[in-house]
């Protein structure tokens, strides 16, 4: 008999416990607003091999769909960097040129497995796809050399969400994106050189669950 009672008691508390972790479940929006900085590695043959960065602020908009499996929980979402960020700048004596750099139009697909620590907190790990435009502007006494290449890369980070109402919480996360490697050709008037950009980002912010 007080086998039976025990059983009863763990099967209603894992019952119990089921259906507080589904605090998250559904479709989802939110908006983050942070920090990025963006590192550029440059090589050009036989000249320089440099790496540069800089600090931009940014915002995010993400949507996205959460289902939560006993404590588990998986999500997917799609996101969009608001505005352009800075990827370093440097000159160069030699050859009396200024290099700019920067991200823009960054967008990531995410995977979010996560781990219900009660009904209100979520903590989440982010495996992602991602996609920028790679931007380098070159000035010198020969020119202004513009150079403008779609590039994409893979995402990883973590992130936590706390619910203040059953549809409203706030999140903080943290990612690396890494972006894959391009030559630029500066059309005959210099050697081709490598271009490889990875960001890293942290964001807070509020979102809504439907």
């Amino acid at each position: 008999m007080k086998i039976g009672k025990l059983a009863i008691t763990v099967a209603l508390s894992a019952a119990s416990s089921a259906v507080l972790a589904g605090g998250f479940d559904g479709p989802f929006a939110q908006l983050g607003i942070g920090f990025v900085n963006a590192q550029s590695q440059l090589s050009f043959p036989g000249w320089l091999d440099i790496k540069v960065n800089d600090d931009s602020f940014a915002g995010e908009g993400a949507l996205g769909y959460s289902r939560s499996f006993g404590s588990f929980n998986l999500a997917a979402s799609v996101s969009y960097t608001l505005g352009d960020h800075k990827a370093g700048s440097f000159v160069d004596n030699g050859y009396q040129s200024s290099v700019y750099l920067k991200l823009r139009n960054t967008w990531h697909v995410s995977i979010e497995p996560g781990f219900n620590l009660n009904e209100s907190t979520l903590l989440y790990a982010a495996l992602g796809y991602s996609g920028t435009t790679a931007n380098y502007v070159e000035y010198d006494s020969k020119g202004t050399f513009p150079w403008e290449q779609r590039l994409n890369g893979y995402s990883f980070g973590v992130g936590l969400k706390y619910k203040f109402t059953p549809n409203i919480y706030g999140m903080a996360g943290i990612r690396q994106t890494n972006f894959q490697s391009r030559s630029i050709d500066f059309g005959g008037v210099y050697p081709p050189a490598s271009f490889q950009p990875n960001s890293l980002d942290g964001m807070v912010g509020v979102g809504y669950k439907f």
